[in-house]
């Protein structure tokens, strides 16, 4: 069936890089996706740039393709580059079928990290003075950050955090950070003259994702180079069906001085219920994770052994699970296994997760954690890719034929918000290096608690290197967990 196309230039979107498309673009989106045709297509032309400065204030999350139960949808870029601005982000899609996006260079301006050169730093007063190369963008003189808010230095083998407490305006483009007490430590490392990447006032961190995908059911992304993006590169959860990302490019331009495309992650998986697919990507440098596959663990409310009534620990009071769905109960307080078993029933519920357990879970009580592994994105594959920096991973899947250029990648629950205890993590066929010396260890599987808490009675199992080669740094595994080398 032939896609129905609506152009942009249609609706008034210029494309010369000067002017704002923002309101343009919106109109002819509004327009396809209120079309009932089964296919149809939203269109730009090749090797324009639009400028998008401003959106519609009604556009949830100041996104500019705002998509909410749309089907059949498809947005093609057809190589023309978005130049954004700020706050604003890419795409926002809600409870949609079969929609998808191709053909795009991606970029903001200004960018989301100020190049900037150490000038002076006071490591026992806990202050480092910098100049800019561009005004960050804070017009008052004294700047109170928000947490979390930090600074990087600006090099590939390394991408550690200085946390910021306030930033003082001391002249034009020259400004005195406070470091927090927490990461003070760093500041031994700091070298005048050194190149760091100050955050954008209003521009940074604290955006979200430049791709929002929540509640859908089937995507595919093509083809989409992003020079730069603020926060997350992609947050995806929640959804099903056919999920595929391909030939995605988070990766600067060729010359850029900045050594980032991000402050956080890449790709951000989380409660997705059917696997999502990874072919021909390049990834990084973050200034997070590359990749982090997971899936918010329950906070148990109440039980009495076998119902448990229990809410997500992150966004959401309930989710939909099915009798069969498999968990595992533990205490990240202590360390301990409560038990691993299968929901028998499933009562409704609307305010919170309510299962009757096919076995007993003798010391299961409030505040301690249960993870379903059908909402950890299971089966996903990553494949024939590229991938810098740092990798975590919870869910059960597979990476292929990859190349990892990596900090490390960790394959352990995270006290944070984000389990299960995983297992059945294959890497096939891989090779890993690092900028690291040679017998850093890159590759850890292991678990933890709360607090740094160690040796914990949950274990990984089934985690298998089949075929790697490890050109540079060596793996490892806590004792207990279950790390097969093929």
């Amino acid at each position: 069936m032939a896609e129905k196309e609506f152009l942009v230039s249609n609706y008034g979107a210029v494309g010369d890089g000067i002017t704002n498309d923002g309101y343009a673009v919106a109109r002819a989106l509004a327009a396809a996706a209120a079309d009932p045709a089964q296919e149809k297509a939203l269109v730009f032309e090749c090797a324009k740039t639009y400028r998008i400065t401003a959106v519609p204030p009604e556009n949830r999350g100041g996104c500019l393709f705002d998509l909410d139960g749309a089907f059949g949808l498809r947005i093609h870029g057809k190589g023309a580059k978005l130049l954004l601005k700020g706050t604003i982000r890419v795409l926002m899609a809600t409870g949609c079928r079969d929609i998808g996006m191709d053909g795009f260079i991606i970029d903001y301006s200004p960018r989301p990290f100020i190049l900037s050169r150490l000038i002076a730093a006071d490591k026992a007063g806990g202050t480092a003075d910098f100049e800019a190369e561009e005004d960050i963008g804070q017009k008052e003189s004294y700047f109170l950050a928000p947490d979390p808010y930090f600074l990087f230095p600006n090099r590939r083998d390394g991408r550690y955090h200085f946390f910021i407490d306030s930033i003082r305006l001391l002249g034009e483009k020259r400004y005195r950070v406070e470091i927090k007490e927490n990461s003070r430590w760093r500041m031994e490392m700091m070298t005048q003259g050194e190149e760091y990447l100050l955050p954008l006032h209003g521009g940074s961190h604290l955006v979200g994702a430049a791709c929002t995908i929540m509640d859908s059911d089937g995507f595919r992304l093509a083809n989409l180079r992003f020079y730069s993006h603020p926060e997350f590169g992609f947050d995806i959860r929640n959804n099903r069906g056919n999920m595929l990302f391909e030939g995605i490019s988070l990766w600067p331009r060729d010359g850029d001085r900045e050594q980032l495309v991000s402050w956080r992650d890449g790709f951000h998986i989380k409660d997705n219920t059917e696997p999502i697919v990874w072919d021909n990507c390049r990834i990084g440098p973050l200034g997070d994770d590359a990749f982090n596959l997971s899936c918010v663990y329950l906070e148990v409310v109440a039980s009495d052994g076998r119902t448990v009534r229990a809410l997500p620990a992150e966004k959401g009071r309930t989710r939909a699970l099915l009798p069969g769905d498999e968990f595992v109960a533990y205490d990240l307080a202590t360390g301990r296994l409560i038990g691993e078993g299968r929901a028998a029933e499933v009562p409704e519920s609307r305010d919170e997760v309510v299962f009757r357990s096919d076995r007993e879970l003798p010391g299961l009580r409030p505040g301690m954690q249960v993870a379903f592994y059908r909402f950890a994105n299971p089966g996903f594959v990553v494949k024939n890719s590229y991938i810098e920096g740092t990798v975590r991973v919870r869910s059960s899947g597979s990476f292929e034929n990859c190349r990892f250029n990596v900090f490390w990648v960790r394959v352990e629950n995270e006290y944070f918000v984000e389990g299960p205890i995983p297992k059945d993590v294959t890497f096939r066929n891989c090779i890993f290096t690092t900028p690291y010396e040679k017998d850093a260890e890159i590759f850890h599987v292991g678990t933890m608690g709360l607090n740094g808490l160690a040796d914990c009675a949950y274990k990984c199992r089934n985690i298998r290197l089949e075929n790697c080669v490890f050109e540079k740094g060596v793996w490892g595994a806590e004792p207990g967990n279950e790390l097969i080398v093929e």
